[in-house]
């Protein structure tokens, strides 16, 4: 069985490179991820709208295989990865159409277009991946969120997986499940944001109780920092992120707190069932996931060419 840096090295060549469609943080991340994992420089293609501009920040990649949009370009690639927000998927998505003629497989990371959106522009049997990744994976500890259509086959998954190992784990979706995919965008997708928030908001309540910004600032980034390193340590020691049984985030707090002491006190509001932080995310993740299946609207430009 190939490795996954096996599987980037032998599926992608010069002549089935590899697609990459959209530069922005998650594309810059995943092209940073392919080439330290061996991917020949010579077998990548990208298209972005400032191609003068980015493959500055690539020198490895011949300033040729930027471009502006596909017209150019074989339609021989082994996979097109669109990269793209998914408000402008409508636009950039049927550019690829050609590419579906010979089967290259198609992965999106654009929140909240479904497996049929795409079925619709390239057609239903073509091997088409959509994935949620999310920005921890800038330094390989993120996570991902995967599922495929009928057509995509294990080999096809398999590529993908390695595609998308670079940014840190992933976790496959049963074709039947996909508005799960939607739950994943609204916990881990957006999940990084509300957490930074958090942080904020400590911040901000420590200079309202009179602390320097700088103290408040340190204070806050080095209490979430640590926090999280000390739960991240307990949970590879007890069996890694993956077992369910692992409930350290409660047997950590609970070490914390003191019987009516000041930790208690303030739980007492943060754990309020009623008006606490539980439902406050529940609701926040609820719009989140909301707006996720919001954006999978039909596409304007269908073709079945």
């Amino acid at each position: 069985m190939h490795s996954f840096k096996e599987l980037l090295t032998t599926k992608i060549s010069k002549k089935k490179p590899l697609v990459l469609v959209g530069l922005g943080n998650m594309g810059k991340s995943m092209l940073r991820g392919w080439l330290k994992n061996g991917v020949d420089s010579q077998a990548i293609r990208i298209v972005t709208p400032h191609p003068e501009m980015e493959y500055m920040d690539f020198s490895g990649i011949p300033s040729s295989h930027f471009m502006t949009d596909p017209k150019n370009m074989d339609d021989n690639a082994s996979a097109i990865v669109l990269a793209v927000k998914p408000q402008n998927m409508d636009i950039v998505a049927p550019q690829y159409i050609k590419f579906a003629h010979n089967k290259s497989i198609f992965l999106s990371i654009a929140a909240g277009k479904s497996l049929s959106y795409f079925e619709n522009i390239y057609g239903t049997d073509v091997p088409i991946i959509r994935c949620m990744p999310n920005t921890p994976g800038a330094i390989g500890h993120g996570i991902s969120g995967m599922i495929a259509n009928e057509v995509a086959n294990m080999e096809h998954q398999n590529l993908c997986t390695s595609l998308m190992s670079g940014l840190g784990d992933v976790l496959w979706f049963d074709k039947e499940k996909e508005d799960q995919m939607n739950i994943v965008t609204g916990i881990s997708g957006s999940g990084p944001a509300f957490i930074y928030h958090y942080l904020e908001c400590i911040y901000q309540t420590g200079l309202k109780n009179g602390l320097e910004p700088d103290t408040a600032m340190q204070l806050a980034n080095k209490t979430v920092i640590g926090s999280i390193m000390l739960l991240s340590k307990k949970i590879e020691e007890s069996g890694g992120v993956d077992n369910a049984n692992n409930l350290w985030s409660t047997q950590l707090r609970e070490q914390v707190t003191s019987p009516n002491g000041t930790t208690f006190a303030g739980l007492q509001k943060l754990m309020n069932p009623d008006s606490g932080l539980q439902p406050l995310m529940d609701e926040t993740i609820r719009l989140a996931i909301e707006r996720s299946r919001e954006l999978n609207s039909a596409p304007q430009n269908k073709s079945n060419e």
